[in-house]
């Protein structure tokens, strides 16, 4: 499952839109640690610096104009964005790094993200994130558009939007915020229409999984938590995940792990290289089940307390984590 992962500016989304518009590669993210023998321990401090988006939060994702909701009004074109702005009811830092790796893998695929845990909430509770003043972001008001081609030939425009991260449910308290792409390709149940009509793409700057059977203490309160693990595309690009969504919510789409998350999780997001994109929003069912399969996305990942210098390190930033390419 999903529960937690780095997020990308306005900025930076509107950046990743237009360089897919025109099929070019996508740049390295400036502060992506784990590129090299070890982990860059100035580039890690950076990353964490980011706000994280967990269930609640509102997210960037980019999908069809049409299916958004968006009136296309040229390439690239912005209302009232402050630059650089990010969306409310999300959280700065790596606050909450027990809430997924624990709380919200104990849940389970495709179920509850506790209340506690929507980043709009305040709270001071072991599976809340905290919410202080400092950790607040502006109001956002924003939508893009770029007109492109389709992966199968036809003219569509791409928008960009903020959704909240959760499909709420009348059958439990708490959103749910992965979707199995096998559960949404049956053509059953409550994925149905979204996967048919209303897919999306994630940016993210990387995602959290928690291990399955590793763990170590909270640097919050001293107890056993699941270690953390950030992955995230080798080569430094930002990690596009899939997305579905439905009246101003979104899902992350899970699948199979591959050689890269299997040692960590069962599950992992349905990663997308930048070509894979426009597939997943235009394509055609069969389309995109041919997507289901990852065993060829060669991720980064290592432990996120390899990231975080010990509180009495005194190095110059280089920190002595070991990058892994499983």
């Amino acid at each position: 499952m999903c529960g937690r992962f780095v997020m990308v500016s306005f900025d930076e989304v509107r950046g990743i839109v237009h360089r897919i518009e025109q099929r070019q590669s996508l740049l390295q993210l400036p502060d992506w640690p784990l590129v090299g023998p070890q982990v860059d321990g100035e580039r890690a401090a950076q990353l964490l610096a980011r706000p994280n988006a967990y269930p609640g939060s509102r997210i960037a994702v980019f999908g069809s104009a049409q299916a958004l909701g968006v009136e296309p009004e040229g390439a690239m074109a912005v209302h009232t964005l402050r630059s650089g702005a990010w969306p409310a009811g999300t959280m700065a830092g790596a606050r909450g790094e027990e809430a997924s790796a624990s709380a919200l893998d104990e849940q389970g695929e495709e179920a509850q993200a506790g209340a506690t845990l929507r980043a709009s909430e305040s709270g001071s509770s072991e599976e809340s994130p905290g919410n202080d003043a400092a950790t607040r972001v502006p109001e956002y008001a924003s939508v893009s558009c770029v007109e492109t081609q389709g992966a199968s030939g036809y003219a569509q425009a791409l928008g960009i939007d903020y959704l909240t991260w959760g499909y709420a449910v009348d059958w439990q308290r708490n959103p749910v915020f992965n979707t199995r792409i096998e559960s949404a390709l049956s053509g059953r149940g409550m994925w149905r229409a979204s996967i048919e009509q209303r897919r999306c793409v994630v940016p993210t700057a990387g995602f959290f999984e928690p291990h399955a059977q590793e763990k170590i203490a909270s640097r919050r309160t001293g107890r056993p938590v699941k270690r953390p693990y950030l992955f995230g595309r080798a080569d430094g690009t930002p990690t596009l995940l899939a997305g579905v969504f439905d009246k101003g919510q979104c899902s992350i789409v899970t699948t199979q792990p591959n050689a890269s998350v299997a040692p960590v999780h069962n599950r992992m997001p349905l990663v997308l290289e930048p070509a894979e994109a426009l597939t997943w929003i235009g394509g055609s069912l069969d389309d995109i089940a041919q997507l289901a399969d990852r065993s060829r996305e060669l991720l980064a990942v290592a432990p996120e307390d390899a990231l975080t210098p010990p509180p009495d390190s005194h190095d110059d930033g280089a920190s002595s984590g070991q990058l892994s390419l499983f």
